[in-house]
């Protein structure tokens, strides 16, 4: 194989790398996933090896550092976010168990458990909520 074809398939590997950072904003799992999809077997360490390889980490890197910052929820006004939290409160308090609530609400339980969370919502909130309701 010649020097100029070695230079090609380098720059052909890079090229597709670059797109998948891009693509999957630095995620090294995210880009292994993506590779072991089109058969190539390759762990989240070894994408960053393979990005080193290729003088694009420092890339990822900062596409990860950006997409970590706040995200959407972080500027929804306080309004908005009493509502939710009242409608979530009402859900909970009106479910037998938990589990029941999200179908309620329209979300998912995972969704939930993250809103819960979010919201400082503990099990009290719930019982007194109950009361209100006069479902105790």
């Amino acid at each position: 194989m010649s020097a100029q074809s070695d230079s090609g398939t380098w720059s052909n590997e890079r090229q597709e790398m670059r797109r998948l950072v891009r693509e999957h904003q630095g995620n090294r799992t995210a880009i292994a996933r993506a590779l072991s999809e089109r058969g190539q077997k390759i762990t989240r360490q070894g994408v960053s090896s393979k990005l080193r390889r290729l003088g694009l980490l420092e890339e990822a890197d900062k596409l990860s550092q950006a997409a970590s910052k706040p995200g959407p929820r972080d500027n929804v006004p306080p309004a908005i976010l009493e509502r939710e939290r009242e409608a979530l409160l009402d859900a909970l308090a009106r479910s037998e168990t938990y589990a029941d609530a999200p179908a309620k609400l329209g979300i998912s339980i995972a969704t939930m458990y993250r809103r819960i969370a979010s919201h400082g919502i503990k099990q009290r909130h719930v019982v007194k909520r109950r009361r209100q309701l006069g479902l105790c």
